[in-house]
């Protein structure tokens, strides 16, 4: 009886972080550093904004493995507003992101540290906000 809900907890764990799945890859990249500014992102005020994140990923599997699409979440009071798209990237040094509905925008793109940077031009002066890779399970 141990041995099968050993079996089971593994196997729960393994779908859980959807190991078995194998036609996507995704990349999370995770910002922090917009506590203190004052601008809106996706119609919220950052103020009000309890996690700002970017989901990149491959709408069908690629050899490279290199992410086509994104979607940016920002979530706020128990809601996600996100935005999606499509991706360019060198994926060393520039990358451009292209919303469905929206004007395009470009940051500097760090490959041997995992983050990317983009800069925000606001009426009176410009925020710089970076994301950082981390390893998420959904």
């Amino acid at each position: 009886m141990k041995k099968v809900l050993f079996l089971f907890a593994i196997a729960l764990i393994a779908t859980s972080c959807n190991k078995w799945k194998k036609d996507k890859k995704q990349y999370t990249y995770v910002s922090e550093d917009y506590t203190g500014t004052d601008m809106n992102l996706l119609g919220v005020h950052t103020s009000d904004i309890e996690k700002l994140y970017v989901v990149m990923y491959n709408d069908v599997e690629d050899k490279n493995n290199y992410p086509e699409t994104y979607k940016l979440c920002v979530e706020s009071g128990g809601e996600v507003y996100t935005e999606t798209g499509t991706i360019d990237s060198d994926w060393a040094t520039s990358i451009n992101f292209a919303p469905t509905d929206g004007t395009a925008y470009s940051g500097n793109f760090q490959e041997d540290k995992g983050t990317y940077k983009l800069a925000y031009d606001l009426i009176d002066r410009t925020e710089e906000l970076t994301f950082v890779y981390e390893e998420m399970c959904k």
